[in-house]
């Protein structure tokens, strides 16, 4: 009989590896280099919030009046101020409150119409869940089977039917060319050739293969467009937009840079930050589990002093190499970029090429030219016959001014725009010029062009 035995042994080896643990402190260093200062400003009143030791520093702030002399400005004013004068003002700020009106969705403009056409309960319901699906364009397009999938799908699509004739026209339509024909109907161009061209022409209309739509329908290329410019163009190809707010955020610069009398000025933007200190009440009478509490919150605090300190002396040292590199770009003086790297940046600077990545991102700075973002000045360049190098912000530049200045009869396509690159000195193959110009939404040369007319 076989048997099989198995032989246990117990070996003490040492190995030595590398591994990269970041701490928590290093993480929220980290996070702190590559916040924009309005988000950081946030951030750090939360911060000072859940830390019992650090308060804000109000005697920083140099745009804070003391409550005292605003309470005595105000009761000096007030003495000045007759009857009559008192009912103006309250007159004109009603007036103002009145102004202030919030914007309607187009959901609720959709179901306002609804309530009063729809009867039943049921139909309404119905309608408001289809309401309830429009992009923000106005269209419908998820599939009526997966809107209601439990409900007749006659039924559905005759609801359909009414909301596609409310106010936006052309709302609720499947796609672009029914929501054109909506529109069409609605003004009782059913039988015109506008109509008929959106109808049964309406991918060579969008790839604007004019002379294709005139051969089919035996005109001239000027009669189709002038059927184009004054029945098609009019209409709305994004009925839900006029009802789309999008709110910007402010944009405000994280660095700003000054030259006078021939000399930079460095600004890096800390005003919105708060001022903190750590609060006296905290640091006399205590235990020794409170000591070993107040420790570790002092810790933390002056760990955010630092770390937002270090932040600033980052974005100063690469606005000092961006001066130094980009000078030319920053006063004025030349409209385009010497090309530059971040690794390039790096290495100048002895940091890590990730610490300028964070530093960098999402954040702004000023200059005599204008507000750019810090990530823009870092692009790849391209070495000209000449040895020269062209940065990709040059080259796009240089793409927009040749599509501006081309024939737009007869517009020149990607290989020929990388040809006339060729003849400046500069090797850009056409699968680059075509990267350029989708990345800046020009359209191809077919869609550019303008058909003469004999």
């Amino acid at each position: 009989m076989d048997t099989l035995s198995i032989k246990q042994n117990a070996n003490i080896s040492t190995k030595q590896s590398q591994h990269l643990l970041l701490s928590l402190a290093m993480q929220q260093a980290f996070h702190v280099l590559q916040m924009p200062v309005l988000e950081l400003a946030e951030w750090l009143r939360l911060e000072i919030e859940q830390n019992p030791l650090l308060e804000i520093d109000h005697s920083q702030d140099k745009n804070r009046e003391p409550l005292d002399e605003l309470c005595q400005d105000t009761a000096d004013y007030s003495q000045y101020l007759d009857r009559a004068t008192e009912e103006f003002e309250k007159k004109r700020k009603a007036y103002q409150e009145s102004l202030l009106t919030y914007p309607i969705s187009l959901y609720e403009h959709l179901m306002v119409q609804a309530r009063f056409t729809f009867e039943t309960q049921e139909e309404l319901n119905i309608a408001e869940l289809l309401i309830g699906h429009l992009d923000k364009q106005g269209f419908l397009s998820t599939p009526l089977n997966e809107i209601a999938p439990d409900i007749d799908p006659k039924r559905v699509a005759r609801i359909l039917g009414v909301l596609q004739t409310f106010d936006p026209p052309g709302i609720a339509a499947l796609d672009l060319r029914s929501s054109l024909l909506q529109q069409l109907r609605l003004k009782d161009k059913e039988n015109t050739l506008g109509y008929t061209i959106v109808e049964k022409h309406f991918e060579n209309l969008i790839h604007n293969r004019l002379p294709l739509i005139a051969k089919q329908l035996k005109l001239s290329i000027a009669q189709v467009q002038q059927i184009v410019s004054s029945e098609i163009s009019p209409l709305d190809i994004h009925p839900g937009y006029p009802f789309h707010e999008e709110y910007a955020c402010p944009l405000i610069a994280d660095v700003h840079l000054d030259a006078r009398e021939g000399e930079w000025f460095i600004t890096v933007n800390h005003g919105p930050l708060p001022h903190f200190k750590v609060s006296s009440s905290y640091t006399k009478g205590l235990e020794q589990q409170e000591k070993v509490f107040v420790r570790r919150h002092l810790a933390n605090g002056k760990w955010l002093k630092k770390i937002v300190h270090r932040r600033q002396d980052t974005l100063r040292c690469i606005a000092t190499y961006l001066i130094k590199k980009q000078e030319p770009f920053l006063s004025g003086e030349q409209k385009t970029l010497h090309p530059m790297t971040i690794q390039e940046m790096a290495d100048a600077l002895q940091m890590h090429e990730s610490t300028i990545a964070r530093a960098i991102s999402n954040k702004h700075i000023s200059c005599p030219q204008g507000m750019f973002s810090l990530r823009s000045f870092f692009t790849h360049g391209i070495t000209c016959q000449n040895g020269q190098k062209v940065s990709n912000h040059t080259l796009r530049q240089l793409l927009a001014q040749i599509v501006e200045k081309e024939d737009k009869i007869r517009p020149l396509s990607d290989d020929a725009i990388a040809h006339q690159f060729k003849k400046m000195g500069i090797p850009c193959a056409r699968r680059t010029v075509a990267k350029y110009r989708q990345h800046m939404r020009i359209a191809p040369a077919a869609r550019r062009r303008k058909w003469s007319t004999p």
